[in-house]
């Protein structure tokens, strides 16, 4: 069944409006719920039958039994654009996981990327002696555990004064990075910091969405990152 409005949920998951309730309280924001894409939009809603089709056309993507819920849809004309976001299980280590996927039509057919599996924690890390509660996102291939250690390693990198960290655009560390720093500060110490690991096989990545920085931590033997052969990507974001 899809929904828009908010859900019941059991001990073990959170439905759409519960995942909000826990962001909410938490002071983070749930990717795959407030992370809604701004699109220029004719009409922000579905019709009930474009919608009906639109999940009928996702059900083969997702495991059977999950809630499902229609977000940030988008018509202009007889096109249209939206989302899919399952209801939010919660696992016994505190981990929240759900599928999302986003759709698209012309005049007729709801044409679906794959749906990817998406991870979500809220958890207390330890910087310069220091908690700090980080709002992780990472995806299926990627542990708890290694989520935490990417997460600690990036920032702990951008928060160190002493550190050289070099553009991923060239084998030659300068001053950007310093500038960098200087200029975009991660939230103060009663919010919580936003990051987004992913793991690849050479190379794992922590998106520091606050700042909108990304350190890459390139691996050793393809089993550990190295912080000493870090480096970042600076991204522009144009509104």
């Amino acid at each position: 069944m899809a929904r828009r409005g908010i859900a019941a949920a059991p001990l073990v998951c959170c439905g759409f409006g519960a995942a909000m309730a826990v962001a909410t309280m938490l002071a983070v924001v749930v990717p795959g719920i407030a992370h809604a894409q701004m699109l220029k939009c004719e009409f922000r809603i579905l019709q009930p039958s474009d919608e009906r089709r639109l999940v009928a056309s996702v059900r083969p993507s997702l495991p059977p039994g999950l809630e499902t819920f229609v977000t940030h849809p988008c018509r202009n004309g007889t096109s249209a654009r939206a989302g899919i976001v399952t209801e939010h299980v919660k696992e016994s280590n505190g981990v929240l996981h759900w599928w999302e996927l986003t759709c698209r039509r012309d005049a007729e057919d709801w044409k679906c990327d794959p749906a990817e599996f998406k991870q979500f924690i809220n958890t207390p890390l330890l910087f310069r002696g220091r908690p700090r509660q980080v709002a992780i996102s990472f995806g299926k291939d990627t542990t708890l555990s290694q989520a935490r250690q990417l997460s600690l390693e990036a920032i702990n990198l951008y928060v160190d004064p002493a550190s050289l960290v070099r553009s991923c655009s060239t084998d030659v560390i300068e001053s950007r990075w310093a500038v960098i720093r200087a200029r975009d500060k991660l939230p103060p110490p009663k919010k919580p910091i936003h990051v987004e690991v992913s793991v690849d096989t050479d190379t794992n990545s922590v998106m520091l969405n606050d700042i909108n920085v990304e350190i890459r931590l390139p691996r050793d033997n393809g089993k550990v990152s190295n912080p000493t052969t870090a480096c970042f990507n600076e991204f522009v974001v144009v509104s």
